[in-house]
């Protein structure tokens, strides 16, 4: 019973308790899949049992970033850029959103664990031409894009320069 309450509003107690709910979920998957994983039915039931959350708050962010992305590609076909100014009547954050996603990828560059930033996500953004700085020119007029800031050449089918080196 004292699980439940931990269990249900994102396990607060630890970050080794968090990543043991990540875990499950991980392993449920693979295990729904037919994938080699150390779940069970049995496994499934007792967790089940216990109020466990399939759905993890990541999923929800997920979703959110989703849509925020698709906003973005949105703005960029109409407008032809990505400066998003903060009082954009269409849609007013969106340009907080940016600049999260260049702070994240901030982050990740410097190897910080705690950003939502993935090597998914970057690739998506360089494909759309999004530029890391706003005073980079848009890297969408040449195939070769430059990330300023980073001194690495990018090319669609080449991010691993993105990862922190």
């Amino acid at each position: 019973e004292e699980l439940k309450g931990h269990l249900n509003n994102g396990c607060a107690i630890s970050v080794a308790c968090r990543k043991w709910n990540e875990t499950q979920r991980l392993n449920y998957k693979k295990y729904k899949i037919g994938e080699k994983s150390p779940m069970t039915e049995k496994r499934i039931n007792l967790l089940n049992d216990i109020g466990f959350q399939w759905n993890s708050k990541y999923d929800m962010l997920d979703i959110k970033w989703e849509r925020s992305f698709n906003e973005l590609k949105d703005y960029f076909n109409k407008h032809e850029h990505f400066h998003v100014t903060k009082d954009h009547h269409e849609n007013p954050s969106l340009s907080g959103w940016i600049a999260k996603q260049r702070l994240y990828y901030k982050k990740f560059q410097n190897g910080d664990i705690s950003t939502t930033m993935t090597e998914e996500r970057i690739k998506r953004l360089i494909n759309i031409g999004f530029a890391w700085n706003e005073e980079d020119i848009d890297p969408r007029e040449d195939p070769v894009k430059v990330i300023a800031g980073n001194n690495k050449v990018l090319s669609d089918n080449n991010v691993e320069s993105v990862v922190n080196t």
